[in-house]
């Protein structure tokens, strides 16, 4: 009898322990890490701030992350190169050949990068992430790809309207730097404009580092009444071309770009009178009274070395949350992919939701005028 019972024993011990395990791998399984790669060019020789604040806000928003209770692990894993565009394709691609544990595809940090790891979002199907690309061909292409920033067809259709309905008027004379962004949205607003009978009658370039604007002053004072200067500069000629304006005695409205604007610097506006306009983020307006909002600016500038969060980092910081949530709700990338291009949730930066393309489909920017140290938002008719 007491043999009996020890090999009983010995069975049920057994096939507990049997249980135990296949328990123990079901729920290793359920939370198998997943792994974000993120593709950027090595620009630290630069002047760029492009790698810096990807890394940063992403390691902020995967800090955030972490404090949640119930949560799959998920890590980072960053693949940089100093070559062309291609190098960093070609290790992208050999690291999702080796790791299953890929979910999501990051980067690049321009168009061209941008385009490759798209087709190699496509090529693995697995979800991709862009930041920085402004090239909106890319999305229209590839079904795997999703553009989480601020679309340059929102800022110009806003920034038309400030020109056509508020300020209505019939000629204007764009000044942009030689930069590749600004002079870019230069050429766009003088299209737009066009597409509406309004004329730009000048474009004058710029040296990037051009602080002296007496030449370009002399030009623009000689306009008529009716008219309007847009310029398209970095934020210290920025500061430099107001205030020669403001010595010079121009009167003309002046649009600037809201891409080198953020409340922090409107401090050196303070002396600065007359017809100031732009286009600038929603958030903008009301970041003060939003504590979630300065202390991720706080957390952000200590992070990166007292350099300012903007508009791209608000967006790099929400885009990873979004990936977070959807990676928790997904068990596969199909899935992973539907939950994206359903997605409608506000976060810091504003509400973000996906239109047929991948591209962010609700603008975030109003035309405000500069006041003072303070953005005041411009009724449009």
């Amino acid at each position: 009898m007491a043999r009996i019972i020890t090999t009983k024993s010995i069975t049920s011990v057994i096939i507990v322990c049997l249980l135990l395990v296949v328990l123990l791998w079901l729920r290793t399984e359920s939370l198998q890490t997943k792994t974000i790669i993120i593709i950027t060019k090595d620009q630290e020789n630069t002047a760029s701030l492009n790698p810096s604040r990807l890394i940063v806000a992403a390691e902020l928003a995967l800090a955030d992350y972490q404090k949640q209770k119930q949560r799959y692990p998920i890590t980072h894993q960053y693949i940089t190169y100093t070559g062309e565009e291609q190098e960093g394709y070609d290790k992208a691609r050999q690291y999702l050949k080796e790791n299953k544990s890929v979910v999501a595809i990051v980067g690049d940090f321009n168009s061209a990068g941008t385009k490759l790891l798209a087709e190699l979002a496509m090529e693995f199907e697995i979800p991709h992430i862009s930041f920085f690309s402004t090239d909106e061909t890319i999305f229209h292409e590839k079904s795997w790809s999703f553009s989480i920033r601020n679309r340059t067809a929102h800022e110009m259709d806003t920034m038309v309207q400030l020109i056509n309905k508020h300020l209505q008027v019939e000629q204007v004379t764009i000044l942009s730097s030689e930069t590749s962004n600004l002079i870019q949205r230069a050429e766009e607003l003088e299209l737009a404009l066009s597409s509406i009978g309004i004329k730009a009658q000048e474009i004058l370039t710029v040296e990037s580092g051009q602080i002296d604007f007496s030449n370009e002053i002399t030009r623009i004072k000689g306009q008529l009444t009716g008219k309007a200067v847009v310029i398209f500069l970095g934020s210290q000629q920025l500061e430099h071309f107001l205030q020669q304006c403001q010595m010079a005695e121009i009167t003309l409205p002046i649009i600037s770009t809201g891409v080198v604007l953020h409340p922090d610097i409107l401090h050196e506006f303070v002396g600065i009178k007359g017809n100031v306009y732009s286009v600038v983020p929603k958030i903008y307006l009301d970041y003060a009274e939003r504590i979630d909002l300065v202390t991720l600016m706080e957390r952000y500038k200590i992070a990166i070395g007292n350099h300012r969060l903007d508009a791209s980092g608000l967006w790099i910081y929400d885009g990873f949350q979004v990936m977070y949530e959807t990676m928790n709700a997904s068990k596969n990338s199909s899935q992973l992919r539907n939950l994206l291009r359903d997605y409608n949730k506000r976060h810091v930066s504003y509400m973000i939701s996906f239109d047929e393309h991948g591209l962010i489909k609700d603008s975030g920017f109003i035309p405000v005028t500069i006041q003072g140290s303070r953005f005041i938002e411009v009724e449009i008719p």
